[in-house]
């Protein structure tokens, strides 16, 4: 049998980014002299223990590459060699995790953005690993006065947090109607990023066509994106 030991995002690091997340999302973090910003790849390393018909594997926390823990080269091929040395004995499951262990190790470990990270400890879901805002920013739409009130009220009675994200999509039906829902703040690369009266939009990349130049109002119960 094996243990796999897989828990939420935590540590030091995974502190700092959420005690520091809005100079992360700006762009402006700095980790001992390393600049920090939401597409910033963060490292975390595999490692296999077995006991006769027992391995256990884990990882260990998010790190970030920076002078001060030698770029994590020290936690890698430690991680590295004690799977090396006490992965294999389980059977039947050893041999091939500690493998498996070696192969993550060697090619950086596994790679998530700060992005990420934050999605997964703030609301609970895992993001995409490549997740960010900034990499993904267009200006598409424009959100109308009486169409962000209606959003803000949508959002308050829907129990959403402030910083949800606002997904604008749009439908088959006439007079240029949208939809309007809502979704985490971070795009892995199908959706444009863009804002508008104090609002995250997501656009997907398929629907700029239709929605580029485009002004969100809202009247009779109804959106509608129009030029």
């Amino acid at each position: 049998m094996f243990w796999n030991k897989k828990e939420k995002p935590s540590g030091p690091v995974c502190d700092w980014l959420l005690a520091h997340k809005e100079e992360v999302l700006a762009g402006t973090a700095n980790l001992e002299g390393t600049p920090v910003n939401d597409a910033t790849e963060l490292h975390q390393f595999h490692f296999v223990v077995s006991f006769l018909v027992v391995t256990f594997t884990g990882w260990s926390g998010f790190d970030l590459p920076r002078p001060a823990n030698r770029n994590l080269q020290l936690t890698k091929w430690v991680l590295t060699g004690v799977s090396l040395l006490l992965g294999p004995w389980g059977f039947p499951f050893g041999p091939f995790m500690t493998a498996y262990a070696v192969f993550v190790n060697l090619r950086g470990g596994r790679k998530r953005t700060a992005a990420s990270l934050l999605q997964e400890m703030e609301w609970g879901w895992e993001a995409p690993a490549d997740a960010s805002i900034s990499g993904h920013r267009r200006k598409i739409v424009e959100v109308a006065p009486a169409a962000a009130i209606e959003i803000v009220r949508r959002r308050t009675e829907g129990a959403f947090r402030p910083d949800v994200a606002v997904r604008i999509m749009p439908t088959k039906y006439a007079d240029n109607e949208v939809k309007i829902s809502f979704d985490y703040p971070v795009s892995d690369g199908r959706d444009w990023v863009d804002s508008s009266a104090d609002l995250l939009l997501l656009i997907d990349k398929q629907d700029e066509p239709l929605l580029a130049g485009c002004r969100v109002e809202f009247a009779d119960g109804k959106f509608a994106a129009k030029r």
